[in-house]
Formats: structure tokens, C-alpha cells, sequence
């Protein structure tokens, strides 16, 4: 079984961890031949252009993080993890690590965004072009516009689809992937194969609670790191393992009633539920 990919706890980790660095001017750039083969295929040149600029505000959205720079409108670089992507910080002598494919070089210290599978995006994008992708995705999962308003009008659009689908669907609400997936519906007690339409308000309401409770515990645990794929900014595995209810468990963590965790496939990827939790 893959990895699970890194998902907005992830990246909000790695957010807050290159802000403490923030602002820092790229006084050098460093790209490797494979970046124009990473998802979008983004000409080499395009990085040029950000050398001598100021790095000074990150903003992250699901997924995505957008770095914006002093003095510019008109360029902002976009990146997403994809499956193994990472950002590693070290310092200004470090040797390239395999699989880098772009590196910035600091005051006394370098990052690199490392991708060995190279299904991660990383480009330079217009204002317009950024105004224009953000148009494409949902809500970000713990924005205020994920609120129960939205939930409801966004359910009734989709009766028939699973819940499992749509809090997978980044163009209706973004940042979550498998993992969080599953661990959403154990807290809403919420089975993964019940049609929107079937949801109560109630439902509903237990399902906005679980998606921001969730989120949170693993933000706080820095991500979820397994069988040796993601890490932070200094390498380091996240700790949300510890506290996973039926994610790649055998026993449900929240009933505690010794209920064996089931296993199925939706739409090629893994679910796991409680039988005794989930209705």
C-alpha cells in the first residue's frame, strides 16, 4: 500500500516553518534538468527571474503554497508536495541531495525542494494566472467559507455522490486527501459510502466539527509521516500516527471496543471505517 500524500496539515507545517525565515532574499538559484518534467512542465527560465527578489509572505491554500515577493505583482511561485515532494533547509555548503530540483539560496543557509516521483507542481505564475487557480478550488478546509451554509448548498448539488468522493474533490472543499479523510468520518460517525443527500443537518454539523478537529490534531502533531515519505522543513517525521483512529489501523481507536477496522477501495484509492462508529 503507497504512502498517503501529504495533505494540509503537511503543508501548513511547512508553511509556518520557512516563515520563521521570512523575509530572505534569493541571491542565488539553483534548478535541476528534470523541473520542466514536474507536473505543469514549467521552463527552467521562469526561476531565473526570481533571483535578487525578496521572499515575504507565504500563503497556503488545501494544498498549495503561493510565495509572493517584495516589489513584484507578477511573480508568484506556486508548489505543491504531490506524492514525495519536500522542502528541506540546510546550510549555504550543503551538497545537492538527489532528486532537487530547484534550490534558493539565503543568508547562511539554502532550500530545496526535493521530489524523487516528480508528481509535485512547482512554476512561476502571473497574478492573474494565481487569481485564476485559486477560482479552480473549494474553499480551503479550515477557512471560514467552509461553513455550514456552504456544506449544505454544496451537498444539495451533489445528492447522489459519496461522502468519501466529495471531501476528496479539492475543487469543492480543498486540503484534504485519504488520510484525513478517513479520520473525518470516524469522528462524524459518518459512514464513507452514504450519499450527500442522505445527510441530516445534523450530520452535517458533525461533519464541519470532525473535518476542523481533525485537521487541527494533526497540524499540532506537525503531519503524518509513514513508511519514510514526508518530512518538515528539517527532516523530521511528523507524529499524527500516534493519535490515528481507523487510518491504516486494525482496531478502532475511538470506540475502543476491540471493532476491527474495514478496509475498502472507492474510486482506487484505500477507505477505512468502524462498523460500530459509522452509520
Amino acid at each position: 500500500m503507497m504512502p498517503p500524500m501529504p495533505e494540509l496539515p503537511e503543508v501548513e507545517t511547512i508553511k509556518k516553518q520557512i516563515e520563521t525565515y521570512l523575509p530572505f532574499k534569493v541571491s542565488a538559484i539553483t534548478t535541476s534538468s528534470f523541473i520542466e518534467s514536474i507536473r505543469g512542465g514549467r521552463p527552467k527560465s521562469q526561476f531565473a527571474s526570481l533571483k535578487n527578489l525578496v521572499v515575504s509572505k507565504l500563503i497556503r491554500h488545501g494544498k498549495y503554497l503561493f510565495w509572493f515577493f517584495e516589489n513584484t505583482t507578477g511573480a508568484i511561485m506556486v508548489s505543491h508536495l504531490g506524492m514525495s515532494g519536500k522542502w528541506l533547509i540546510d546550510t549555504s555548503d550543503a551538497p545537492l541531495l538527489k532528486h532537487t530540483h530547484l534550490r534558493f539560496y539565503g543568508k547562511n543557509f539554502t532550500l530545496s525542494y526535493i521530489d524523487p516521483r516528480r508528481f509535485g507542481e512547482i512554476g512561476v505564475l502571473s497574478s492573474s494566472a494565481y487569481t485564476a487557480k485559486l477560482k479552480k478550488l473549494g474553499p480551503d478546509a479550515l477557512s471560514p467559507h467552509l461553513n455550514l451554509a456552504y456544506l449544505q448548498e454544496l451537498f444539495s448539488r451533489y445528492p447522489s455522490r459519496s461522502l468519501k468522493k466529495i471531501l476528496l474533490d479539492q475543487t469543492a472543499l480543498c486540503g484534504i486527501g485519504n488520510y484525513l479523510a478517513s479520520e473525518i468520518m470516524v469522528r462524524a460517525h459518518l459512514l464513507p459510502t452514504r450519499e450527500l443527500a442522505s445527510l441530516t443537518p445534523p450530520d452535517i454539523k458533525n461533519l464541519l466539527r470532525a473535518i476542523k478537529t481533525s485537521i487541527n490534531l494533526s497540524i499540532k502533531a506537525q503531519g503524518l509521516t509513514f513508511d519514510g515519505a514526508y518530512r518538515d522543513l528539517h527532516g523530521k517525521a511528523g507524529n499524527t500516527s500516534s493519535s490515528l483512529l481507523v487510518f491504516q489501523q486494525a482496531s478502532c481507536g475511538q470506540c475502543k471496543k476491540g471493532q476491527k477496522v474495514v478496509r475498502i477501495v472507492q474510486d482506487g484509492r484505500s477507505t477505512f471505517y468502524c462498523k460500530q462508529c459509522q452509520h
